[in-house]
């Protein structure tokens, strides 16, 4: 028969990891079979804080005070319950009396590792939850010596945890995630509840890293988890981080979700956190343009929460609501009070990033309602500062590259801000910072940084396009409008409204629809049919995108665009026959390395055949033989991860005939399939050295997604991000017979040729070829710098 001493470590074992049954059934044996008092009371202590997490602090505070009256308790007994009465007092909301008590605790357990990592470990968490890091780091490093001390790895995994918490605090996420990591390979084995605990912290630093989507199934199924395991206040806090994962794109769904987590708070006790999640709904229903008597209401509202916030010490959240109020009160015309408001909430050196960049976004508005373009573009560009000054910080490149994120409100409203003073220098600045911000956020290669605000320079800019006969268009836009810059040397800057956005994206939308189907083998007439549609809804492109520009007669085409617009098939689209089309990340990205040879040395390419394609050996076969001796073939047996890698890093053109996906949802997955399975673009930061060319002939993975802020992460851009010069692929999906353009393309770069002026030749090469057979080859395009 088991002790009470044991049926309590039992106990106690059971409810460090999260399975409250068995537990409290072990602490009820163990209460049966003890009469010793400070064993008791110890056991009390422990059953608080079981009733605390189920969502009674109240029953648990008294609970606790009741075995602390005890009299005669030895003064470690009296110190672990000490801190349990702290632990409960943080479910209570009772943050001030809690730190009080921890802090009292800890003293008096100095010669108990175990029991002191516990209080620290909860004071550090309560430091972490009062937005107080300067507290929460050093007790955190020392519950988990403690702990590590005592041969506890639980609760070092634990402190670990909340050292990932404070390092993204800190906007430190890849120390965030690496803590975060490790300890989650030693919690979540432990039951569902500790790995809802460790993915709800993971899915919390996504949305902080600009990656909603990719948090919401670890949100939901951890809401669930906390919900059957009757942890109504973790339930809560879940609901809350889904509600901020809304808010981005669905500031009304976002506001019902807050308000159920506010009822939910309210059922567990917990003041702190229904004001927490109050103020999100206030700011949400805000955000979703409230109007009349119910936006007086919520500015009302919204003052009532925020001294009730800086009551209980959240002086941060406050603070962050004022200013969402401010933001209202501005868009509703009341100016002075505003900038009133926001003069009183100058943002201080500690305050989370978020804030921050949520002032000089009001700020920016208030600007820009006050009729001062100029300020409300110099504010915007401020709060983009301090974003990409951030980003630098960054190697992990889903991480980088979403973060892109925090500044979209700011990059829209700086290019609605230059759109409405239709000045091109200025609207190409804002292009370029837009674009900057997503294309430096994916480096995936040590390299010089690059300020995403810096001003193009324009003379070289000029000179550089004149030297290679070049027009460059620098396409920008937003939900609502659609313009274009024309720098064409020795003439002004012109700037050129195309009209708003959603009628080109649905054409864009049916033109890839036609691309596609030009992919497959067609019966005759079903293949007359899709080429006429797809003849039509080219002259339809052209006549939107390149009519209303009227550009002189040139051989070359520099081309910065969004994501959606930089997949358009360029190289077939009415009046740009003959043309080389380049389409560049960003302009100063193109004049970096403008003026060299793609293939400065044409030693060598590498071939690589994937599994599945019937046709592709003669295609590759085909290419290769341009190359003569210096050509190296992988087959689809011989075309492993490994060695795809070591050709990379040994040729200076590299072709890939492979089944591709672009997935939209983590452009990262971006793959081509090899005889080993995938390679993916997370592969490719791997590479010591790359090639300078790379040819994707692979179905989609010419294409860019623009999620969270117009990324753009697909398989070329992490190549190009890597150091590749060009990548050449389609913006369609590719049929493994379509080789013509192909073998030209090799057949030149072999040569020393470009590959832009390469692809320009191929529809003139293929006269009497079939129209879809043309539009399958010539649908590819030069990413990045095409000769």
């Amino acid at each position: 028969m088991l002790s009470a001493a044991q049926l309590f470590d039992q106990a106690v074992s059971h409810l460090n990891e999260g399975r409250f049954t068995p537990g409290l059934r072990a602490l009820d044996r163990a209460e049966q079979r003890s009469p010793d008092p400070e064993l008791r009371a110890r056991m009390a202590g422990t059953r608080a804080y079981a009733l605390a997490e189920r969502g009674d602090p109240a029953a648990a505070v008294a609970l606790c005070e009741t075995a602390l009256s005890t009299t005669g308790l030895s003064a470690a007994t009296r110190a672990a319950v000490t801190g349990q009465l702290g632990l409960v007092l943080i479910h209570a909301g009772d943050l001030a009396r809690a730190a009080r008590v921890l802090d009292e605790a800890a003293g008096g357990l100095r010669e108990d590792p175990r029991q002191l990592g516990n209080v620290l470990l909860n004071r550090g968490v309560l430091a972490l939850e009062s937005g107080d890091i300067a507290t929460a780091e050093p007790r955190l490093r020392a519950a988990r010596d403690a702990f590590e001390e005592a041969d506890r790895p639980i609760g070092a995994a634990k402190a670990r945890h909340g050292l990932g918490i404070v390092a993204q605090q800190q906007g430190d996420l890849v120390t965030a995630r690496t803590e975060l990591d490790a300890a989650r390979e030693t919690l979540a084995p432990l039951g569902p509840v500790m790995a809802a605990w460790s993915d709800l912290a993971r899915a919390d630093l996504l949305v902080s890293a600009g990656m909603p989507r990719g948090a919401s199934q670890l949100l939901t199924d951890a809401a669930q988890a906390f919900g059957l395991a009757r942890m109504r206040r973790q339930q809560a806090e879940t609901e809350l981080t889904i509600a901020l994962t809304q808010r981005l794109l669905d500031p009304s769904a976002a506001e019902r979700t807050a308000r159920q987590a506010r009822h939910r708070f309210a059922r567990a006790e917990d003041p702190v956190g229904v004001l927490r999640a109050e103020s999100l709904e206030v700011q949400c229903a805000l955000e979703a343009g409230a109007t009349g008597a119910r936006r007086t209401r919520l500015l009302g509202r919204a003052v009532d929460v925020g001294a009730a916030l800086a009551a209980a010490g959240l002086d941060d959240e406050a603070r962050t609501l004022r200013r969402h109020r401010a933001g209202a009160l501005a868009a509703g015309g009341e100016l002075a009070v505003a900038r009133s408001e926001l003069n009183r909430l100058r943002p201080r050196p500690e305050e989370p990033l978020p804030a921050r960049v949520l002032h000089h976004e009001v700020r920016a508005r208030v600007a820009a309602a006050a009729g001062r373009p100029r300020e409300a573009l110099r504010r915007a560009a401020a709060g983009v500062d301090l974003v990409t000054g951030w980003q630098q910080e960054f190697t992990e490149l889903e991480l980088r590259s979403s973060l892109a994120v925090h500044t979209r409100r700011l990059l829209e409203l700086g290019i609605e801000r230059s759109l409405a003073l239709a000045d091109p220098e200025a609207v190409l600045a804002w292009s370029e910072l837009s674009r900057g911000v997503v294309a430096r956020a994916m480096r995936v290669r040590p390299q010089a940084a690059h300020r995403p605000d810096d001003v193009v320079d324009l003379p070289s800019l000029e000179a550089a396009l004149t030297r290679d006969d070049a027009v460059l268009v620098s396409l920008i836009g937003t939900d609502r409008a659609t313009a274009a810059v024309v720098v064409d040397p020795g003439h002004p800057m012109r700037l050129v409204d195309l009209g708003p956005w959603r009628p080109i994206a649905t054409t864009l939308e049916s033109l890839h629809a036609d691309l596609d189907m030009a992919a497959a083998v067609l019966p005759s007439g079903l293949a007359q049919a899709v080429a006429g549609s797809l003849r039509r809804r080219l002259s339809e492109v052209a006549d939107t995108l390149l009519a209303p520009l009227a550009l002189p007669p040139r051989t070359r085409l520099v081309i910065t665009a969004s994501p959606a617009l930089s997949a358009v098939p360029w190289g077939l689209l009415p009046g740009l026959e003959g043309v080389a089309v380049t389409v560049a990340e960003t302009v100063r990205d193109w004049l970096r390395r403008a003026g060299e040879p793609p293939v400065s040395r044409a030693r060598a390419a590498a071939f690589v055949v994937g599994p599945g394609l019937r046709n592709a050996p003669a295609e590759v076969a085909a290419s290769a033989a341009a190359w003569a001796d210096r050509a190296r073939v992988l087959g689809p047996d011989a075309a492993t991860r490994e060695a795809v890698a070591a050709a990379a890093g040994e040729v200076d053109v590299l072709h890939v005939a492979s089944h591709g996906r672009h997935w939209a949802e983590n452009p990262l997955f971006s793959a081509f399939d090899l005889a080993d399975g995938a390679w993916h673009g997370y592969d490719i930061e791997e590479l010591e050295q790359v090639p300078q060319v790379v040819v994707l002939a692979s179905c989609e993975l010419g294409r860019s997604s623009g999620i969270w802020g117009d990324e753009t992460i697909g398989m070329v851009r992490a190549w190009l991000h890597a150091g590749v010069r060009c990548v050449v692929a389609s913006a369609a999906r590719v049929p493994d017979t379509a080789s013509g353009a192909v073998v030209l393309l090799h057949e030149a770069l072999a040569q020393g040729r470009h590959p832009a002026a390469v692809l320009a030749d191929a529809v003139g090469a293929q006269a009497g070829v079939p129209e879809l057979d043309v539009a399958r080859t010539a649908s590819f395009s030069c990413f990045g710098n095409g000769w």
